[in-house]
């Protein structure tokens, strides 16, 4: 999709705009949010996680609605919309994703570098910039790789607690249990797996009085 020259969101003229109709939110970045200083504008908190940017989750800053326009002079269009906040490095300023095309009803060329939408009974249009979409992507991929060096340098083990978390089903008043080592018994001792090595066996009978099942 095409990297448009600009878009005006509330009273902003926002640069490196990216049009993505596959991205199911409309997106705006943290610094381009904090430079605009959008005092008396209030964030809708936001529980959930944004996956996607190169494979990586995205924590959110919040929701807040606000004007989009996109055309010039006589022929553009204004339409309320819902922009996701997020605190991501990245080498665009806001994406437009599927809510806010479909509310357009644009039709988008990438070969084109452009996008058109209805005004009425007449066609607005804005156009791409090839310059900037060539220089943000490659600032895109350096992004991304940098961030992907960086996970790789440190240990990532298990899964974020914000993503999934598992816990223990233990009814209050459970408490610890400390069982003494059995044997299995000198003949049982004499036994040994079909790989040459000792049988272990665990008791976890009381474990499991203390964690009913939870269907």
């Amino acid at each position: 999709m095409p990297w448009l020259s600009k878009a005006r969101v509330e009273s902003y003229d926002i640069l490196r705009v990216f049009i993505d109709s596959n991205n199911s939110v409309n997106v705006i970045c943290k610094d381009a949010f904090v430079q605009m200083n959008m005092q008396g504008y209030h964030l809708e908190a936001v529980k959930t996680a944004l996956f996607g940017f190169g494979g990586h989750v995205v924590y959110l800053e919040g929701e807040i609605v606000l004007p989009l326009t996109l055309g010039s002079q006589d022929l553009k269009k204004t339409v309320m919309t819902s922009f996701t906040v997020v605190d991501s490095p990245s080498s665009y300023n806001i994406i437009l994703g599927k809510p806010t095309m479909n509310e357009l009803r644009d039709v988008a060329s990438t070969y084109h570098q452009k996008i058109k939408f209805s005004v009425g009974a007449r066609v607005g249009e804005v156009r791409g910039d090839q310059p900037s979409s060539r220089k943000c992507y490659v600032e895109a991929v350096r992004v991304d790789q940098s961030k992907t060096r960086r996970e790789g340098e440190k240990e990532s083990k298990g899964i974020s607690p914000l993503i999934s978390e598992h816990q223990l089903n233990i009814p209050p008043g459970s408490h610890p249990v400390k069982q003494k080592k059995r044997h299995f018994g000198p003949e049982k001792d004499k036994v040994l797996k079909s790989t040459g090595k000792w049988k272990m066996c665990v008791d976890f009978r009381d474990l499991n009085k203390a964690c009913p099942k939870d269907h």
